[in-house]
This record gives structure tokens, sequence and C-alpha cells, in this order.
């Protein structure tokens, strides 16, 4: 009986883990360095993603500004000033909801301007090390359940 009490109470609790997991972005607007330390970890949320569609609609056309949502993904945008000799590319990073921002026509006063890379994610590969302390509370419990498990056996 204690097991089957211990083995829901961790199904229950591992739901509850997963379910705090909230994707992690990078946010970042400046030159392109190369040096990561610049870059800040954000948690996607309203606040965040509210932010980075306002800073999209002073650069680009047609940006949807009233989304909301519990979905989001990861924003990786970097570009260069053509109207400058040897301009340095330029990076915006953040978090945004589940809309596609990719592929957004320049409004006229940044025309000089040409998109590099972009990339909308909602995976670790695009914002590393986001989720690692959820699994690995997850993982630390496992070993904690099965040792008592083994105990009251």
């Amino acid at each position: 009986m204690f097991k089957k009490i211990l083995i829901a109470v961790f199904v229950i609790f591992a739901a509850y883990l997963i379910g705090l997991d909230a994707l992690k972005c990078y946010s970042y607007e400046g030159e392109y360095n190369g040096n990561m330390s610049n870059y800040v970890n954000i948690t996607c949320n309203d606040t965040n993603a509210a932010y980075t569609t306002t800073r999209l609609a002073n650069t680009f056309e047609n940006v949807i500004t009233n989304v909301t949502g519990n979905e989001f993904l990861c924003l990786s945008i970097a570009f260069k000033d053509g109207s400058i000799k040897n301009a340095t590319n330029m990076v915006y990073k953040g978090c945004t909801y589940n809309v596609k921002h990719c592929g957004l026509k320049l409004k006229e006063e940044s025309k000089n301007m040409t998109i590099q890379h972009c990339i909308q994610c909602n995976k670790d590969g695009c914002n590393p090390a986001g989720r690692s302390v959820a699994q690995l509370s997850c993982i630390g419990i496992s070993s904690f359940l099965v040792f008592l498990l083994k105990y009251f056996n």
C-alpha cells in the first residue's frame, strides 16, 4: 500500500516539475562579437514576449502585436546595416509568442539593413542550459524515491 502511495506522489510531483519547466531564451540587443557573457537568460512569459514584440514592431512591418497565450518561441535575428562600410553584425534575441516573425519585411527606415539570419525555436538547442534545473530535480527526486522504496521493502 505504501509503495503505491509513494509512486502516486512521485508521478504527481514529476508532472508538477515538468509544468514548471518554462522555456528559457537569451535576451540581447547589440553588436555581435561572439561574447555570450552579455546575453541574459530569461524565462518566456507575457512580459518578455510583449517586450520583444514591441521591439520587433519598431523595425519590421506587419508585426502582430495583439497576441497573447502560453506558447512561446525563442527568437534570434542577426542583421547588418548595408549603408555602413565594414559594418558589424547586430543581434537581437528574445522571447516571442508562438507567431512566425522570421520573414517579416523591414520598414522603409530600416531598408539599408540586411537580415543575416532569423531563427525561432522552442528547443534547448537554441537556448542552451535553459531547462536543466527542472530535469536535474526530477532525476534527484526519482533517485530518492527509488531509495525509499528499497528501504521500506
